[in-house]
Formats: C-alpha cells, structure tokens, sequence
C-alpha cells in the first residue's frame, strides 16, 4: 500500500492527475503481457490494475470478457499471476492493484491470497462483487497484510453506501462513471460531475474514475474535476493491446506506448 500513498503525493506535487490502466493478466500472451507492465512506467502511467480473470465476469463488458476468455484459455491462475508478479516487483516502481471476483480467491484461501499478494508486491485488491458492508473478514485479513482495500461507488450508490465505503475503503475509491458495465464509451455520462461532488462530500480519500473513460477528451474532462485524483482505463487500453499487436510486435510496440503517452499527457491537460 505504500506505493498507493507514495502516487497520492507525487501527484500532489506535480498537480497533475493520475493514470491507472487496466490489464487483464496473461493477455494478449504471457510473453507480451510482462513486458507490457515493465513498460509502463517509462511511458507514464502512474498504476496498473491486473485483472485476475473469471469465467463469469458480471461487472465488464464485451471487450474485457474476451480478454479474460482468452487468458483462461492459456491456463492463467491465481497462482500464476501472483508468481509473475512477484518475479518482476523489483522492476516495478508504481502501485500494482489487482481485480477481480470472490470466487476465485474464495477458492484459493483468503488469507493464503492476502499474504502471497503481499510476498508478490501488491499494494491493494478491488473484489468488483464483494460490498463494503459485507467485507468484514476480507478488510481484516487485507489490513494485516497490508493491502489496501478498494470498493466501488456508482451513479446509484446511496448516501449511506458512499458512507460506508468512505470509512472501509484504503488505498483509494473507484468511481464507476456510469450504470451497467466496462466498455469503451464515445460520451462521458452528464451526471458524472455530480456524482463526484457527492462522493467528495464523505470522504477526502483518492477518488479514481473508471468505466468508459475512452479517449484523451475524457481523461482531460475528468481531470478538470478538482474532486478528482485520477482515471481508470481499462476496456479501451485492452482493445487497442488487441487490435495493435494483431498486426505484428513492432506495431504492438509502438502502438501501445504511444496510446499511453498520450492518454498520460491528458491528465496535465
């Protein structure tokens, strides 16, 4: 969790907004996917989120239930993911979260999966269908290891729902932008502002923005938000991975920093 404190106030320095991408782990290939984290913090990006991928992924879309279909398809496990992770923590100097669902850490062992995700150097787990109000054991075993624990917050969160997981979450809070699920988005939703102004009022814990953040226009629009720390972008990032290296490693390569260059560049916008 350290290296979650440590981006707050960098950034805060640097008054700038943060960048989280998002990457389904073992996509495209377990041979790209390494070599895309160690990347990432030389073109900019300020955190990654590893998806854990599950057969029934209800909170994302078309685009990240593909990924996760063709990592479990190459055999990706919990295990796996969390030994590759824990090979390159020396090489990875930003904040690693990992996402995913409660039943395959259920299944692997809760403390078990808290205590390897601290040996493989997580800083913090987001359980998408796991709720503040029903975490009790999961917050406690994360503590322990030193996990911070990420809820989400949506357009339909009640003022008690942003309450409670203002008080539980740690590391920071993830606000879904829209109702439904991930996906790559032309339009940011109208009430988006709003909804973090609300968020903003019970808490004065990072707040990131996720789901539909798509493009370089939205990661701008959103930065301009003072309630704000940062962006989350995951189904866009995934489709161009996809789509880029489809065509050959040399474009896969140059396709994919420049996209995470650029999309960096936004949040100084």
């Amino acid at each position: 969790m350290d290296r979650l404190e440590r981006m707050r106030e960098r950034l805060r320095r640097q008054t700038e907004k943060g960048l989280i991408l998002y990457l389904t782990a073992g996509f495209p290939n377990w041979q790209i996917f390494p070599a895309i984290l160690e990347r990432l913090p030389q073109w900019g990006c300020d955190g990654v989120e590893v998806g854990i991928p599950f057969s029934d992924p209800i909170a994302d879309g078309p685009i990240i239930q593909q990924a996760m279909d063709i990592s479990l398809r190459h055999g990706t496990s919990v295990r796996q993911v969390l030994e590759l992770l824990g090979s390159l923590k020396d090489r990875l100097p930003i904040p690693i979260v990992l996402m995913t669902y409660l039943n395959p850490i259920h299944r692997f062992g809760l403390d078990r999966f808290a205590r390897e995700c601290c040996q493989a150097g997580v800083d913090g787990v987001l359980i998408t269908d796991l709720p503040a109000d029903e975490a009790d054991d999961w917050i406690a075993i994360a503590r322990s290891h030193d996990l911070a624990t990420i809820f989400l917050l949506a357009p339909t969160s009640t003022d008690d729902r942003i309450r409670i997981v203002s008080e539980r979450a740690s590391g920071f809070i993830y606000c879904v932008s829209r109702k439904g699920v991930t996906g790559v988005r032309e339009t940011l939703p109208s009430d988006l502002p709003d909804l973090v102004r609300r968020i903003r009022r019970w808490t004065d814990k990072p707040l990131f923005v996720g789901f539909g953040i798509s493009k370089p226009d939205h990661v701008r629009s959103v930065a301009s938000f003072r309630e704000v720390d940062g962006v989350v972008v995951g189904s866009a990032f995934i489709r161009l991975v996809s789509t880029a290296f489809a065509r050959g490693e040399m474009i896969g390569w140059q396709e994919t920093e420049q996209f995470v260059r650029t999309i960096k560049a936004a949040t100084r916008g």
